[in-house]
């Protein structure tokens, strides 16, 4: 989820340095911007997110199941949905400390009730049951019962949840810049 960062800067940058202007006078809409800058950071979150599963697989001798496809797949909606997430925050909130604050406390928080930091179920049932709002927590359900449980079937709540919450980002964010003015 740290990639909503690369998202967030992505439209930040521009915005600050004023390029978007500039793009505008090219024959490109302001739909195929957004869509190529939310694909461009999907795809540096990919190669990081790959990187790190492929030297844990071959160096780190890390076990990912007999079936790495859905775990893949589960990687690639992440990937999606935490760049539209910084996307959208970048359009929504002007401010940049306003946004910064945002995301430097909605992604621990929801890292922390997924599971991320530790695994939730030893932190007691008031954190079981505020973890369903987090999709880090299905994400990590998804995975760890595919991998040792041979259990596929959360993979696609998972990865559902996950392009849901991308949907609603990119449509927001889709909303707010063609209100733009250019």
């Amino acid at each position: 989820l740290y990639s909503s960062m690369t998202g967030y800067w992505s439209v930040k940058d521009e915005q600050n340095s004023k390029t978007g202007n500039r793009m505008l006078c090219s024959p490109i809409n302001k739909g195929e911007i957004l869509t190529g800058k939310v694909l461009g950071c999907i795809m540096v979150t990919l190669v990081q997110g790959f990187l790190v599963l492929i030297f844990s697989k071959f160096v780190l001798n890390a076990y990912w199941g007999d079936n790495i496809w859905p775990i893949i797949a589960v990687i690639i909606s992440e990937a999606v949905m935490a760049v539209s997430i910084g996307v959208g925050i970048a359009f929504a909130v002007r401010s940049e400390a306003a946004s910064s604050v945002i995301l430097n406390t909605v992604v621990p928080v929801m890292v922390f009730f997924g599971g991320g930091y530790a695994p939730f179920e030893v932190l007691g049932k008031v954190i079981r049951k505020i973890s369903v709002i987090s999709p880090v927590r299905w994400m990590n359900q998804a995975i760890f019962s595919a991998i040792y449980k041979n259990d596929y079937s959360l993979i696609s709540i998972a990865v559902t949840i996950n392009l849901a919450i991308a949907v609603l980002f990119v449509i927001t964010s889709s909303l707010i810049y063609k209100k733009e003015a250019a």
